[in-house]
């Protein structure tokens, strides 16, 4: 007997399966988040007030799209990137610093093992029979 999959239908499943676990994770994420700022960076705070905060994600999220449909979302979408454009500039100029800064440490051991090499050298030069003091 030939079984034959509808892949269309396996991917459509797999990747709803894969969206709602992503949103589900970054509102917990989100929500411990808010959850440390508002109790004042404690990391055992009441587990109510965590579930109050991912409630009030969602009851925001609900009521944008229930008032707004496609334009509230086109909103929410357009002010997480007016807020995350700063960040990922600065994410930007850190990488760059930070592979500088390796560079920059590089050299500088190359040079301290380069300078131990001529010195053992030396040594070596010196304790042999041509060197003549």
């Amino acid at each position: 007997m030939d079984l034959k999959l509808n892949w269309g239908l396996v991917c459509n499943r797999k990747g709803t399966i894969l969206v709602v676990s992503f949103f589900v994770t970054s509102s917990d994420s989100g929500s411990l988040v808010v959850d440390n700022i508002t109790s004042g960076g404690k990391l055992n705070s009441p587990v109510t007030q965590r579930v109050f905060w991912a409630s009030m994600e969602g009851l925001v999220a609900i009521v944008l799209l229930l008032i707004g449909g496609e334009a509230a979302l086109k909103a929410l979408q357009t002010a997480v990137i007016a807020t995350g454009l700063p960040f990922a500039i600065l994410m930007i100029i850190m990488s760059l610093m930070l592979v500088y800064s390796v560079r920059k440490a590089y050299k500088k051991q190359k040079l301290v093992k380069d300078f131990e090499h001529f010195e053992t050298m030396m040594e070596e030069y010196k304790s042999s029979e041509e060197f003549v003091a």
